[in-house]
């Protein structure tokens, strides 16, 4: 439909408030987790920190703010940025899981799953940056690459929920550690799709 324009600002302004809450809760989060790995000296907590930078960098790139404030009218490196960033949230949330569950204390089989999935997403960065040399990014490899994403996607969604089974009576911290992650990466699934399409969170809930 048409937008008049006193509705498009008012859409837009409502958008730009939920963006701006969203960042600012998450960069809260980063600084507070940095701020336990200080305190507490464990490496889970850089992990998650870095984690929660690279889902915040993939929905600032698929809301198309990248392209208004990093890099201007260069629509040929988006899809190499976001491949690469897609690929570091892969592995700073596996590298998070494997440590604040302790795996390699309760499970050789999940530990050594897990591990095989962060190699596997740093295998991931030649392929990405071989594929999308900016100014000749073809269809094949951008299919190449949102395929090769979305497999190992739905094997890291199946490695989770499996996981959560095992560790459910045996690590209490189990089930926030699920909610950090699992649920996390569908709320930005969710995000993206929702500014994609010119929705914003205000809209849902009115």
């Amino acid at each position: 439909m048409a937008w008049n324009p006193e509705a498009f600002r008012t859409q837009r302004t409502q958008q730009h408030f939920g963006d701006g809450a969203y960042y600012g809760f998450l960069l809260a989060l980063v600084i507070y987790n940095f701020a336990l790995a200080v305190v507490m000296r464990q490496a889970a907590y850089i992990y998650a920190a870095f984690f929660q930078l690279c889902t915040g960098a993939i929905i600032f790139i698929n809301t198309g703010y990248s392209l208004l404030f990093l890099i201007p009218n260069n629509v040929a490196y988006t899809v190499p940025i976001f491949a690469s960033v897609t690929v570091f949230a892969s592995v700073t949330a596996g590298l998070f899981s494997i440590s604040i569950l302790r795996m390699n204390q309760y499970s050789r089989l999940l530990y050594n799953a897990w591990r095989a999935l962060v190699v596997f997403g740093f295998l991931q960065l030649p392929l990405v940056f071989f594929t999308t040399i900016p100014g000749d990014i073809s269809p094949n490899s951008n299919r190449t690459l949102l395929t090769l994403n979305a497999l190992v996607f739905l094997l890291s969604q199946i490695l989770h929920v499996y996981t959560l089974v095992y560790f459910w009576n045996k690590v209490s911290i189990a089930k926030f550690w699920f909610i950090a992650v699992t649920f996390q990466v569908w709320m930005v699934m969710a995000w993206t799709l929702s500014a994609a399409n010119g929705v914003s969170f205000a809209d849902i809930f009115r």
